[in-house]
């Protein structure tokens, strides 16, 4: 990953920055003092891209520019600060405004102020109230983030990383040598299963969830494992293991009051339904005939469509469920 980094940078300083995230990593290690101009091109880019995308998002990519664009110091990067921090709800909070003053609260004023930039008002107003900032306090913690060592990065920055560029055995590695001496406590655990999943290794994320059902406090915390269980074992393709999950979810479902009424209900008749549309034989009729018999209300438009195929599936209430399906989407649609 590395490597990669390095070759990208190496191209980047060349003209070609199409790879900004690993242009971006490259210079996290290696940042130069003239490097400025590149890193104020990949801060437009960046910001533009935020603007634009329909999800918006605040991105690793966002704060890693803004963080190497502040290490400059130079006050005229304001308003590309101010381009990252405003363009889209989500970098509006996410997106520190100490980034904005990073050059100093009272030399960023003044040079706000003299200027006749079309954000100067908006830049000021926000501002307003920012007062005297930590910045020193602020950047320590920013650098702890982004060390400058390669050998200093977090192995779970070098697995999100090998994700993004859609180099799954890489994260699952990064992964697992994060995971490696780590006590398998309640957090470590619930990290390695969204991480799992993310990677789409289910019987790994199936694993996780299962040692997770140690720390569940009440039944509603084991129906809700347990439902999540049945996911990624469904997802996995282990059928059987995914049926047996959702009979336990059942049996703590049953000392829930009123369990049908709640998000929790519907997830597990939806999950029921999943499986019987995925499943085969005598399972997945089996586990649409308890989805149906549980008579959960309120079923969302995703789950109906999911109970319609497998009710199409196993040749049961097709009818009921494709109306109730359209009926929904009607609903919805108006």
């Amino acid at each position: 990953m590395i490597e990669l980094a390095r070759t990208a940078l190496a191209r980047a300083r060349l003209g070609d920055v199409e790879d900004r995230p690993l242009v971006l990593w490259g210079l996290q290690y290696d940042l130069r003092p003239d490097d400025h101009d590149l890193v104020r091109t990949l801060a437009a880019a960046e910001a533009e891209d935020r603007a634009d995308d329909d999800f918006q998002g605040h991105t690793e990519e966002s704060e890693l520019v803004g963080f190497l664009l502040a290490s400059y110091r130079d006050v005229t990067d304001v308003w590309l600060h101010w381009d990252l921090k405003r363009a889209n709800f989500d970098t509006w909070s996410g997106y520190d405004v100490e980034y904005v003053v990073a050059a100093g609260v009272a030399e960023t004023l003044e040079f706000v102020r003299a200027s006749d930039h079309p954000e100067r008002d908006a830049v000021l107003e926000r501002l307003a109230d920012v007062g005297e900032v930590d910045l020193a306090r602020w950047w320590r913690r920013k650098q702890s983030w982004f060390p400058a060592d390669p050998a200093d990065e977090n192995p779970l920055t070098w697995s999100d990383r090998a994700a993004r560029l859609g180099r799954h055995a890489d994260a699952r590695t990064w992964l697992d040598l994060w995971s490696q001496g780590r006590d398998r406590n309640e957090e470590t655990l619930t990290v390695l299963r969204g991480r799992y999943a993310d990677l789409g290794a289910h019987a790994e994320a199936a694993a996780a969830q299962r040692d997770l059902l140690a720390f569940a406090r009440d039944a509603w915390g084991t129906a809700s494992a347990l439902k999540t269980l049945a996911r990624h074992e469904r997802l996995a393709g282990r059928h059987d293991a995914a049926w047996s999950a959702l009979w336990d979810c059942a049996a703590a479902l049953a000392d829930v009051p009123e369990w049908r009424e709640f998000g929790l209900g519907r997830h597990y008749a939806e999950e029921l339904f999943a499986l019987a549309r995925d499943a085969s034989g005598d399972l997945a009729r089996t586990a649409f005939e308890t989805a149906d018999r549980a008579d959960v209300p309120g079923l969302a438009l995703v789950t109906l469509r999911i109970a319609a195929d497998a009710a199409a599936k196993v040749g049961l209430r097709e009818e009921h469920y494709r109306t109730a399906r359209d009926a929904e989407a009607h609903r919805v649609e108006v």
